[in-house]
């Protein structure tokens, strides 16, 4: 078992671990369990081909968890892929304004990796999701991901796949948007030339829009 918090208590300059280079990878919960926690901490990954593993072999257990309006994981490079329960079991939480953002061109990010990965996702308002690229919500696996309160994920791709829930054939995705109320409603947004969200693709996928939700495509 492994754990690493990135903590920051608002005095001085904000904590910041920075992972540089092309195919740079951090995995949360490799073999075993791992746990990486940002509380109002700031981490990098600086490169292409970057990847971010979450639950990363059959049989671990990865969680990761972004808490504060200063949280942040930003991955700024080209075909960059972060997955949340690759073959193991994984989970993404943004809580109270945590921010994770995909730069650059050509990423994906997944839920539910390979056949046996589970992926669990919450976004909790004000925190927010952002890819340039492809959302997977179940790419060969099961992924379910929640956005509540006013948070929001969003995804543009020109690839004609910005979210696709139920990826591949066999896999199952689940994508739950409901807000609080009016002045706090979740928020799904696709971009680019063929902006699209695709559910049940070549798998399961469910769509649930729920009140106080916005969906822009």
């Amino acid at each position: 078992t492994g754990a690493l918090t990135i903590s920051y208590n608002g005095v001085g300059d904000q904590t910041h671990v920075q992972v540089v280079g092309d195919d740079n990878s951090v995995i949360v919960g490799h073999a075993g369990v791992g746990n990486l926690s940002l509380q109002n901490g700031f981490m990098t990954s600086n490169g292409d081909n970057a990847r971010l593993l979450v639950g990363n072999q059959a049989g671990s257990e990865g969680s990761m968890l972004l808490n504060g309006s200063q949280a942040s994981f930003y991955m700024d490079g080209n075909d960059s892929r972060m997955g949340v329960g690759v073959e193991g079991e994984g989970s993404l939480t943004l809580v109270n304004g945590g921010v994770v953002s995909l730069g650059g061109s050509g990423n994906i990010f997944s839920l539910g990796v390979e056949a046996s990965g589970i992926g669990e996702m919450l976004i909790d308002g004000p925190s927010a999701l952002g890819v340039n690229g492809s959302v997977r919500i179940g790419n060969w696996g099961t992924g379910n991901a929640t956005v509540s309160g006013g948070g929001s994920l969003s995804a543009d791709s020109e690839n004609f796949d910005d979210i696709r829930i139920g990826n591949h054939e066999g896999s199952n995705g689940t994508l739950t948007a409901v807000g609080t109320s009016l002045a706090e409603q979740a928020l799904i947004t696709t971009g680019g030339t063929d902006n699209t969200i695709q559910v049940g693709w070549a798998g399961t996928g469910v769509f649930n829009v729920q009140e106080f939700a916005q969906v822009r495509t």
